[in-house]
């Protein structure tokens, strides 16, 4: 009877080691899923937040392309703009000379001047 009482004491002791086991395994399968979805999570959050950043990253080489061509264009109408003031300045400057030269000319005509300049108008007038 001692015997059989050792015997069914290892039984148990079997028994219980099996299902000790069996738990461990169980709970390893499940930690592994666990920690499986965890890490398919973690590394779907880190794909998109790489997309992300390479979609703000040709966002941002797109933006600064076009402050480029707008600085190109600004350049271009400063030079534009430095040309249209020469050619006024110059027209200014040219209407000024030809009124100094008109009142040059009216001073230097005297009254007989005038007085020729009518008779001889007159005479080709006339002669047509």
């Amino acid at each position: 009877m001692v015997a059989e009482h050792y015997h069914e004491k290892d039984r148990r002791k079997v028994a219980r080691s099996t299902l000790h086991d069996k738990n461990m395994e169980a709970a390893r399968k499940e930690f592994s899923i666990i920690a499986g979805e965890h890490l398919s999570n973690a590394m779907l959050e880190e794909y998109e937040n790489i997309e992300k950043v390479s979609s703000i990253r040709q966002s941002l080489r797109e933006v600064k392309e076009k402050i480029e061509k707008l600085r190109r264009k600004e350049k271009d109408l400063e030079i534009l703009l430095d040309a249209i003031e020469k050619e006024v300045e110059e027209a200014k400057l040219g209407e000024l000379l030809k009124r100094i030269l008109i009142h040059a000319y009216a001073d230097l005509l005297n009254s007989d001047d005038l007085t020729d300049l009518e008779q001889k108008k007159e005479r080709l007038e006339a002669m047509r």
